[in-house]
């Protein structure tokens, strides 16, 4: 709603590619996006059914791949959680949280020659949630033409848990990959937009001149969200007035997004009381691990 609230300002022509790299079983931003007119594209190493369906329905030009600096193939590891695959959580990077030992070969492809197969010429936004490579995305955007880079570029951070544990998505290492991604886009020309933590309230407008610290932007109770930058101007008044008509609607979703999350951690709490109960018993061995 934020994202399309500001396309309606940078582009209310929607003569620009609308490009979301890793899209996962379900929300997808094209499904309101390619209706408004906007050329959209899609790019997933591991497509579902949910999204090869949706691509279909929508008209949207999918591509099987993994957006990377490296040419050829590589291995993502199947997202695993709960013991059962899902894919939503699969990665390039062995470490991520959500994966696991599963390795399947996709073939990849830089950002730069997506464009170039794609001839987008302009973009109106790039999406990227690639659990925790979208540093290794958005560095293509250093080899396209001033001209050709998105309007808005939006990517997720986090994940797994809450900033201060210093776990999953939240390591040195991704969190890392998450101020490398807002360092490049600030060296870009990209100093403005939103912070939007799906646990918060409301999107959070932010400033990234000189002088002011990645690290500080995100606060310890900080959980999962989308860090949304823009190259334009834009005034902290122009801001207020692009988030006050989505505002009820976004602390509606970080609601949902909060009680799902509760859900979730009790949907777990029965399976480790059984398996802690089944180690303690005299002669059992314990379940192994998933």
């Amino acid at each position: 709603m934020l994202t399309k609230s500001l396309l309606q300002r940078l582009d209310p022509n929607h003569t620009g590619a609308f490009v979301e790299v890793g899209l996962g079983t379900s929300c997808f931003s094209f499904a309101w996006a390619a209706p408004e007119g906007f050329h959209c594209y899609a790019v997933e190493p591991l497509p579902s059914e949910v999204l090869t369906q949706a691509c279909r329905t929508h008209h949207v030009s999918l591509t099987v791949a993994a957006v990377t600096e490296q040419h050829g193939e590589i291995p993502i590891y199947v997202g695993r959680l709960g013991g059962r695959t899902f894919t939503d959580t699969s990665s390039l990077n062995p470490n991520w949280w959500g994966c696991g030992t599963e390795r399947r070969m996709v073939p990849t492809l830089s950002l730069g020659d997506f464009f170039a197969g794609q001839q987008i010429a302009c973009c109106s936004l790039l999406k990227v949630d690639t659990e925790g490579t979208e540093r290794d995305v958005l560095g293509g955007l250093t080899l396209l033409a001033e001209k050709q880079r998105p309007k808005i570029i939006v990517f997720e951070y986090g994940g797994g848990g809450l900033k201060c544990a210093r776990q999953k998505g939240w390591t040195d290492e991704f969190f890392a990959n998450t101020l490398q991604c807002v360092e490049l886009l600030r060296g870009l020309g990209y100093r403005r937009g939103f912070l939007i933590e799906y646990a918060s309230a409301g999107p959070r407008f932010v400033e990234l001149e000189a002088g002011v610290s990645p690290a500080d932007l995100f606060p310890e109770n900080a959980h999962v969200g989308n860090f949304l930058l823009i190259a334009s101007a834009l005034s902290p008044d122009d801001a207020a007035e692009i988030i006050r008509p989505v505002a009820q609607a976004l602390a509606a979703d970080a609601r949902r997004v909060t009680r799902h999350a509760h859900v979730a951690r009790l949907s777990h709490y029965p399976k480790r009381l059984l398996a802690g109960l089944r180690r303690r018993l005299p002669g059992r061995k314990p379940p192994p691990n998933n």
